[in-house]
């Protein structure tokens, strides 16, 4: 009616069969049923839009800080647009079977493949920033990982949302093997949070995601560590995943590998919403040894929580340490170190009677790890009496150096 009174000023002047017929001429028919639709989509997509944009209006006069409400805009808009301009394809069953996929190739042969999602998650301080990073060297390198081998270099693109960059340097110089080609080294790229001026933009946003994307280059594996740093949503909130979710999947669709890095919530699990791992082909558990020592390296055990397509030796706990070996870090397989040949005659002297002091200087083992070894032992044996023993040792040390 309002395009009508528009469109003929002069409809003052008509009579009523006129008025009709003109009213009829312009009501949706099977000629312009379509373009009436059109119409609809169009205003229905106004009114969208505008009672989003009102919302965050009426957020914004409530908080002192609009980040929240910024981000939670970019999410409702991100993808916003007409619905029209979205094209789909789907396939009968006998194009499907006939249909000409090239194999996905492997990144780790019997692990991970080219667009596949993976997570690895554990408790702080287990290690699992350095796992992420030899895997991309390894990668990088062309060179084997733990088990699996990469059928050839691969370009791999590093973002931590958490460490200073200068921590990051030190940890890759360390796991760097020696003379290691430049070329090789050039595949490997890194993008710190604390080498930015403002930071890395929240990547649940398209804002963030865009910002990331023009860095990416050619990179084909996307190491993306944190997920609390890099992804500023409610953790527990399976909504808020939503934006990050599609643009992880939209990296898969242009062939790229991604790998999650994530912290364990308090019942071991991932932290927060379990809808992240939807999508997830891969999943990996980080778990301590309860028995490893800190000082001699980083020692757990990787489980599979999630494997799509694994079955067999390839889904096995896999328990790994990473310990230094003429300065240079390097992993193994087995997890716990093996003994160290002088522990029998520490022991052995400890049960002798003989000081902790006395042992050290016998056996040329430094006194702290004589402390450490004794305790360890006694712990199974007879604790009460083993601690009076390296308490009364310990004062004796502090009185005879103070």
């Amino acid at each position: 009616m309002k395009h009508l009174f528009v469109d003929h000023p002069d409809i003052g002047s008509l009579s009523v069969p006129q008025y009709l017929g003109t009213l009829a001429a312009s009501a949706a028919t099977t000629k312009n049923v379509v373009e009436y639709a059109k119409l609809i989509v169009k205003l229905a997509e106004r009114r969208k839009l505008s009672i989003i944009l009102q919302d965050a209006t009426e957020d914004v006069s409530k908080v002192d800080d609009a980040a929240d409400v910024i981000a939670r805009l970019s999410r409702e808009l991100h993808g916003f647009g007409s619905c029209s301009s979205i094209a789909l394809k789907s396939y009968a069953l006998l194009d499907l079977m006939q249909l000409n996929l090239p194999p996905r190739d492997w990144v780790l042969a019997d692990l991970l493949k080219i667009g596949d999602l993976m997570m690895v998650y554990a408790a702080r301080g287990i290690g699992k920033t350095w796992l992420v990073l030899e895997l991309g060297i390894c990668l990088s390198l062309g060179r084997g990982f733990l088990k699996w081998q990469p059928p050839r270099p691969f370009r791999v693109f590093h973002i931590c949302g958490e460490m200073h960059v200068d921590t990051i340097r030190e940890r890759i110089k360390s796991l760097l093997p020696p003379n290691s080609p430049e070329d090789a080294e050039s595949r490997f790229r890194v993008l710190s949070a604390t080498a930015q001026e403002r930071g890395i933009p929240d990547l649940s946003t398209r804002e963030g995601q865009a910002a990331v994307e023009r860095e990416l280059g050619d990179a084909e594996v996307v190491v993306l560590d944190n997920l609390s740093t890099l992804f500023r949503t409610k953790e527990n909130e399976a909504d808020d995943w939503q934006a990050a979710q599609e643009w992880l999947i939209r990296l898969r669709s242009q062939g790229r590998t991604v790998i999650l890095v994530h912290h364990a919530g308090k019942n071991g699990g991932q932290r927060g919403t379990s809808r992240r791992e939807d999508v997830l082909d891969l999943v990996w558990s980080l778990e301590a040894d309860p028995d490893s020592d800190k000082s001699e390296g980083a020692q757990f055990t990787i489980k599979f929580k999630k494997n799509r397509g694994l079955t067999g030796d390839n889904v096995r706990d896999l328990p790994v340490r990473l310990a230094s070996e003429n300065g240079i870090l390097r992993w193994s397989l087995g997890g716990m170190a093996p003994p160290d040949p002088r522990l029998s005659e520490v022991l052995t002297l400890h049960k002798k009677g003989l000081s902790l002091r006395d042992i050290s200087e016998a056996t040329k083992v430094p006194l702290s790890t004589v402390q450490r070894w004794t305790k360890k032992h006694s712990s199974s044996t007879d604790p009460s009496h083993e601690t009076d023993s390296l308490e009364s040792e310990t004062v004796g040390q502090d009185q005879s150096t103070s």
